[in-house]
């Protein structure tokens, strides 16, 4: 489910044009609405924020803490303050998202125990709470073909160090960061 959040001056008006949106828009989505305050500590959590007019002054403190964490924001206008109006926005701007999703792989040694899953599983639930989807896959290396891959990242366990080749969106995994499942740094370096 895609969580919206609309931002304005007390809450009140959002409240109402929330309540109206959740009765147009499909189960997938759901709007709740705040206060500008609750905003800026909390916008992390939604997949979209939408700035009411009533605070358009803050749109772009509030645009600046979304695009550091991955998400869209649009700034509507008085005479946009309609539900079907601002229906087909958010409808069109999380098709947008939804086609941002990322296909990554990661090559692990032919010997390689569990400990490459624990890392994927790690990462996905990363990458989720930076608003980013991804279809991550495990490959052993006497598979892994560089010609027939597709993948926009191509990830390689620190065990492949000797076979790794540094190029555009190849990346190699630290070894410390392997061993204690540290994943932050990479998916840094994937959703910047």
């Amino acid at each position: 489910m895609k969580k919206i959040l609309i931002v304005c001056g007390s809450g009140v008006t959002s409240y109402l044009l929330a309540e109206e949106l959740n009765h147009m828009l499909i189960s997938d989505y759901y709007v709740y609405n705040a206060n500008v305050s609750f905003t800026l500590k909390d916008y992390h959590y939604f997949h979209l924020v939408i700035v009411a007019p009533q605070v358009s002054f803050m749109y772009e403190k509030i645009n600046q803490l979304c695009k550091e964490a991955h998400i869209p924001c649009i700034k509507l206008d008085f005479d946009e303050y309609e539900s079907q109006s601002i229906r087909e926005k958010i409808i069109n701007e999380l098709s947008s998202y939804e086609d941002k999703k990322l296909n990554i792989c990661l090559v692990k040694s032919d010997h390689s125990g569990y400990l490459a899953q624990l890392y994927v599983n790690k990462m996905k639930k990363s990458l989720q709470n930076q608003r980013c989807d991804a279809e991550i896959c495990i490959m052993k290396y006497s598979q892994f073909q560089e010609d027939c891959c597709n993948y926009d990242y191509v990830l390689f366990e620190p065990q492949l160090m000797y076979q790794y080749e540094k190029k555009d969106r190849h990346l190699l995994i630290r070894s410390s960061d392997f061993h204690s499942l540290n994943v932050d740094a990479l998916v840094d370096e994937i959703i910047k």
